[in-house]
Order: C-alpha cells, then sequence, then structure tokens
C-alpha cells in the first residue's frame, strides 16, 4: 500500500491494488482456500470504493500528502 500510495498519491487505489496484489500473490502459492477468502475481501473493497472509482475517472479524486 506505502509504495504504491507514494506513486499515485491516492489511498483508496493504493487500497484497491493492494488488495488484488495479496489475491494474485494467493493465486500464484496455490493456496485455494486462501485465493477464494481474498478474492471474496477484494470484491468487497472495489464495492466499498465504488465513490471513490467514480471520482479516480472523472479526476476528482483528491490526493493524500505523504
Amino acid at each position: 500500500w506505502l509504495l504504491i500510495s507514494f506513486i499515485f498519491k491516492y489511498s483508496s487505489l493504493s487500497s484497491m491494488i493492494g488488495a488484488l496484489i495479496v489475491f494474485a500473490y494467493s493465486i500464484i502459492l496455490n493456496n485455494n482456500i486462501l485465493s477464494f477468502f481474498l478474492f471474496i475481501t477484494f470484491v468487497i473493497i472495489l464495492y466499498t470504493h465504488r465513490e471513490n472509482i467514480i471520482r479516480l475517472k472523472d479526476s476528482k479524486e483528491t490526493k493524500i500528502k505523504l
């Protein structure tokens, strides 16, 4: 999360990409139960960030200061 937030300066984007990376890593480890749990977690994170996604698309999301 921290690396992505330094690059893009968006907390919500960092959360979504971080969740995606952890999910992808669980697939690489071939851990099906963990992958299923992390996929559900990723979907929930996307759902809770739906307004942030719209603001990111419209370039209206506020940046964080690091």
